[in-house]
């Protein structure tokens, strides 16, 4: 039928009609882009914000057990039922505890500090002898980039070099500097016990000679003929200083001096971890930037900041610099970008093989316009140029041509049908308003749920659903007042016969789809149950596939590891020395495989950086390689060599290669003990230990309740009390002796000196307490042993807690391609009911499977939400019930399709799977309204059901083709990518075509077929109820139901 020629009217016709509307507002959409990209931030992932509030308290010299029973009891219960507090996990060590709130999303983190501070403000009752708690909200820094410096220099040689890069880094513009292996400095002053017995003296009354002499005093001012400031000024710190320091004096002039009872050591801090550069004591500075700052931008002025100051080094100190996130940032952004070009490239090819080439060039400008306008919503919004988002405008490049395609498509209809190029532009966009902001709608429906999905895998993918939306909203814009002035002003005034190619591609088009597919399309809805038993096995199909183990299920896809880490965690009471040979040994393990392993011309390791813990008894050895993409060697090759060739260690109590790979850090296996006291729940761990050893899959397991010193318990007796002693001035008084005491840290020079007060026993191990002698509350010593009894026991040096609970984890990782789930299966099944029934305790799994279960929960929560907002929509537009669920049948035909793709490509389901058919099921559901759309005008028309189905199948075939295809050809450069950093998105994409293709083949027999057999139930439901005018069974046998108008069954 010709199209009215009445002049139209509206936004879109102003804009239309106007002479440069349609450029005004590109060129606005690409200066708004350009703005946004100048301004974005790069970066390898987005930012994930820590929604965490930490408690700590130090208590020094109390056991892990003192900790947890006097502090952590009486302070978790004031915390916990802070507004917003979803999860609450502690643990104690000895000398100190620390309590972790996780706050939800909605909590703004200010407050939530502010209220636990309040919280633990109100807490009384904490032992004399703790510190004042402090509550602190993590802030975001990113690792750039590290820096090591070692060489034949004394370790104040490296600190003076460690300041002067730290300090320069800092003036050039990185945010954040933090060493390790940079001990501060610290003067012991050492007194003998008996000296201070003789002298009737305390370490308090040491501590109170000393402390008036560190800092300057400020001493009044001067006022008349000369105006001045008195400042009494202290001594430089020093030994020597210290030595000259008085104790005592007397009216005769004589004096007793530090020097004439204490030894005096000048020396570093003995609790700061040790650092070791390929073997060589070594210091590392870790570059980070804010959440504010560009990547790509701070690495250069670290890189510029280093080449400045190489030539002024000494030629012996090493400077490596490594872990550089940059070179990941460009090579994996830059990945992406040729993916997304390679894309782009497919979809030109696709537009102009199928449409006009005026109209595909002008449908091809929304591509980088809609882009540009999403980049510059991307800056506002706060988000980053990351692997994510990148990601995300990849995978719209198809999508954002679709309303497009439909727009374009129609007007070149409605200008072969007689209308004036500015005619057909206005009325094409006006006549497909409705089903392309339907798609749209439907499309940001399926999407936007992602968002919903908590935990670090919910913020690792947040810029998803984001970026998508942003895409939509500005493909919807460019779609209804950017391309209609451009296609009024591209089709020429005068009609001309088309090109030979277009005239032939159209003709062969023409016939393929009134003849083969015309015919197709009737015999599939005169067989409209065949048609959906066949689509009905292919899904069935696909869920046997799954089902029957063929496919198998990962739950978070990393890129390799260009990193590893080996802890080794020592029995207690270790020495230093044998730690050190421990972190040589395994340098040396390192060389070893490293020298095996490595092709010729190939460089496999960069550098290792080794850190020893003394406090903790742990050695931390990371090994940094090379870019996985520069070496033909595979980490986890390394990895598991590096496992096989480690050493076997005496005093090392547990031994484990950990490959750092980015995702959720949790354990693949995790199992948490819960309900008893802290002993129950480690035989309860040693016996899943010994039965996880036990499995071919695994190769370690360690649990998180560590043994530490043997204790000697104290008990005061009858005579201790007698004599006015209590357990607080007592602790009081051991504490000093054995511990020592901090009096001062001073800032001097650029550096930190803390002065340390120690009492020194001859005797050793027990017999220097047992032998000891205590000040009474008469000033009186008294032998230690006299008014005490001991004991001994085997206490904990670390003690965790979860929802006020003392909670023990069993942890083990996995081998490469082993799936956690059947190890948890078989556990759950054969041995934790037998280990939970003997030890009368519950358990939990955590780690891997927690995350993964809470990440299912949220993305079915976002499943139901979308497709009730789907059905709410596709039920507007079309002012029906039923109708939306021919829409949305389409749906588990797509997913049936994604779980082939997966299966026939060797690929796993993964979590980024399921979000990709979330996001499938709304692409899938728009050639269905595209569909029914054109079903819907034919009936309008007068066609009965089954004209106007194969119909809008013939008419909406090139459409529904065209934005398939689209949608297919950017992502399928992907899907072929061989890169190891681009296997993370893969499944994404893979989901989408799989998905897509499949639903292409049937969405245009399927959803006809689906009406007929509607229009079937309809009939027999209004026969069974005896509905006024319901055909007989005979005129239902003939299919009159599907005839339009049906006839009268009275006449």
């Amino acid at each position: 039928m010709r199209p009215s020629p009445q002049a139209s009217t509206g936004v879109i016709a102003a804009f239309v009609r106007h002479r440069n509307a349609a450029n005004l507002f590109m060129i606005l959409f690409v200066l708004f882009g350009w703005w946004g990209l100048g301004n974005l931030n790069r970066q390898l992932m987005p930012n994930t914000e820590v929604r965490s509030v930490q408690v700590s308290i130090s208590w020094p010299g109390a056991t892990a057990e003192d900790v947890e029973r006097n502090v952590l009891l009486l302070i978790e219960p004031a915390v916990q039922s802070v507004e917003g507090v979803i999860s609450m996990t502690s643990n104690a060590r000895e000398g100190r505890g620390s309590i972790t709130l996780n706050f939800e999303r909605t909590v703004e983190m200010q407050t939530a500090e502010r209220l636990v501070q309040t919280a633990v403000s109100s807490v009384t009752g904490l032992p004399d002898g703790a510190e004042t708690p402090s509550v602190s909200a993590p802030r975001f820094f990113d690792p750039v980039a590290a820096i090591a410096i070692s060489g034949p220099f004394p370790e104040e040689a490296l600190r003076r070099y460690a300041r002067e890069i730290r300090d320069g880094l800092l003036a050039s513009g990185v945010d954040r500097v933090e060493f390790t292996g940079y001990r501060d400095r610290q003067i012991v002053i050492e007194v003998d016990d008996a000296k201070l017995r003789q002298l009737g003296l305390t370490l308090d009354d040491l501590s109170a000679a000393l402390t008036p002499n560190f800092a300057d005093q400020p001493s009044g001012s001067l006022s008349g003929d000369f105006d001045a400031q008195i400042r009494a000024a202290a001594n430089e710190l020093s030994a020597q200083e210290i030595a000259q320091t008085e104790i005592l004096s007397s009216a005769s002039g004589q004096s007793l001096t530090f020097g004439d009872v204490a030894t005096i050591t000048d020396t570093f801090d003995p609790d700061t971890p040790l650092g070791y550069m390929r073997g060589e004591p070594a210091i590392k500075l870790q570059v980070s930037r804010a959440a504010s700052a560009d990547t790509v931008t701070t690495f250069e002025a670290v890189q510029a900041y280093v080449e400045q100051l190489q030539p002024t080094l000494p030629q012996s100190l090493q400077a490596v610099v490594f872990d550089a996130a940059a070179d990941q940032v460009n090579q994996r952004l830059g990945l992406l970008i040729s993916n997304g070009v390679a894309g782009f490239v497919l979809v030109l090819v696709v537009l102009f093989l199928f449409l006009d080439g005026r109209i595909a060039i002008w449908v091809a400008m929304g591509i980088p316009i809609a882009i540009m306008g999403t980049l510059g919503a991307m800056y506002l919004m706060g988000l980053t140029l990351d692997m994510i988002s990148m990601f995300a405008l990849m995978m719209v490049l198809g999508i954002i041509v679709d309303d497009a395609i439909v727009v374009g498509e129609h007007t070149a209809t409605l200008y072969r049908q007689g209308l004036s190029r500015t005619e057909a532009a206005i009325r094409a966009a006006s006549a497909m308003a409705a089903p392309v902001i339907a798609s749209a709608l439907t499309t940001i429906a399926a999407f936007a749920p992602i968002w919903l999905v908590g935990d670090v895998v919910g913020q690792i993918v947040s810029p998803l659903p984001v970026v998508v939306v942003a895409v939509l909203i500005a493909s919807l814009i460019e779609c209804f007042f950017i391309l209609p002035g451009h296609l009024a002003h591209a089709l020429p005034r005068e009609r001309k016969q088309a090109g030979r190619f277009r005239r032939t591609f159209d003709k062969g088009f023409d016939f393929f789809r009134d003849r083969i597919f015309g015919g197709l399309a009737a015999l599939s809805y005169s067989w409209r149950y065949v048609t959906a038993a066949i689509a009905l096995t292919i899904t069935l199909g696909a869920l046997g596939v799954y089902g029957s183990g063929a496919l198998r299920f990962e739950f978070f896809p990393t890129a390799e590891g260009e990193s590893f880490n080996i802890s080794a965690q020592f029995q207690a009471g270790t020495p230093q020395s044998e730690m050190g040979t421990t972190i040589q040994a395994i340098e040396d393990a390192v060389s070893e495989v490293e020298a095996g392993l490595t092709p010729d011309g190939e460089q496999l390791i960069v550098t290792t950086y080794a850190s020893l813990d003394l406090e903790e008894g742990r050695a931390n050895f990371d090994v940094y390689l090379t870019p996985s993409e520069e070496r033909s060697v595979r980490t986890s090759d390394i990895t598991q060599a590096i496992n096989d060739n480690l050493p076997a260690v005496a005093g090392v109590e547990s031994i484990g290669v950990r490959e750092y790979r980015g995702g959720p850090q949790g354990s693949a296996i995790d199992v948490r003990f819960v309900g008893a006291d802290a002993a129950t729940l480690k035989l309860a761990a040693e016996d899943l230990k010994d039965v996880l050893e036990g499995f071919d899959e695994v190769d370690t397991a360690f649990d998180t309740l560590f043994y530490g010193s043997p204790e000697l318990v104290m008990a005061l007796n009858a005579r201790g009390t007698a004599l006015g002693f209590d357990l607080a001035s007592l602790g009081s008084q051991i504490r000093s002796a054995f511990q020592g005491e901090n009096v001062a840290t001073i800032a001097s020079n650029d550096d930190e000196i803390t002065v340390r007060l120690v009492r020194t026993i001859d005797a050793q191990g027990s017999s220097a307490l047992r032998d000891m002698w205590v000040r009474s509350p008469d000033g009186e010593y008294v032998p230690l042993s006299s008014i005490v009894s001991f004991s001994e026991q085997q206490g904990f040096a670390f003690i965790a807690r979860e929802e006020g609970s003392t909670a023990v984890s069993v942890r083990a990782p996995v081998g490469e391609g082993v799936d956690h789930a059947d190890i948890l299966a078989r556990l759950e099944a054969d041995y934790l009911p037998a280990i939970v029934n003997r030890y009368g305790i519950s358990y939990e799994f955590g780690g891997r499977q927690a995350e993964q279960n809470a990440a299912f929960a949220d993305l079915g929560t976002g499943m139901i939400v979308a497709l009730a907002v789907m059905y709410i929509i596709i039920s507007w537009i079309f002012a029906a019930y039923f109708t939306p669920l021919a829409v949305m049948v389409i749906i588990p035909f797509g997913v049936a399709g994604a779980v082939w793709g997966h299966y026939l490509l060797g690929h796993n389901l993964t979590i980024i799977s399921m979000m990709g058919m979330l996001g499938l099921a709304g692409i899938l559901v728009n050639s269905s309204i595209v569909l029914i759309s054109r079903m819907n005008e034919r009936r309008a028309e007068g066609e009965g059901l089954r004209d106007a189905a194969i119909g809008a199948s013939r008419d909406r075939l090139r459409a529904v083709m065209l934005t398939s295809l689209t949608t297919i050809g950017g992502l399928l450069p992907l899907l072929f990518e061989t890169s190891l950093v681009a296997q993370m998105l893969v499944p994404m994409a893979l989901t989408i075509v799989s998905g897509l293709t499949l639903a292409t083949l049937l969405v245009l027999f399927l959803v006809p077929a689906v009406l007929g057999i509607g229009a079937d139930i309809r009939a027999v439901m209004q026969w069974l109820f005896l509905t006024p005018n319901a055909l007989t069974v005979r005129e239902m046998l003939a299919g009159r139901q599907h005839l339009s108008p049906p006839p009268d069954p009275a006449e």
